[in-house]
């Protein structure tokens, strides 16, 4: 997985590339507990805070399918998605699967 953060300047520079099965897997539970709003349209008034893409091989003779979700984290605590894919659109997390995500993610790409 790769993880990219918005700087100061309004700019994404990819901050950690993730391949570790025990941090995967933490990230995989939390994004199972996203409640997706497929085909529906988000606006959102800033960029993402995050941009998560992960890597697929589904079939080892075709490339790998990529997975970009953006994220941001919501001052009350939630973290708000944009998935790539129309079948999960924009989700939300709660603030207790939020928290177990950012304990995640934070400490590898910095805060």
């Amino acid at each position: 997985m790769d993880v990219q953060k918005l700087n100061e300047n309004g700019v994404y520079e990819d901050v950690a590339l993730i391949v570790e099965e025990e941090k995967l897997e933490n990230i995989r539970q939390s994004f199972d507990k996203v409640k997706w709003n497929p085909n529906a349209e988000m606006k959102q008034a800033s960029k993402a805070d995050y941009i998560m893409t992960f890597f697929y091989e589904e079939d080892k003779n075709m490339p790998e399918r990529l997975y970009e979700y953006q994220i941001w984290f919501v001052n009350n605590g939630t973290a708000t998605f944009l998935s790539s894919e129309e079948s999960e659109g924009y989700g939300r997390l709660a603030k207790e699967h939020a928290e177990d995500l950012k304990t995640v993610i934070l400490p590898i790409v910095g805060y």
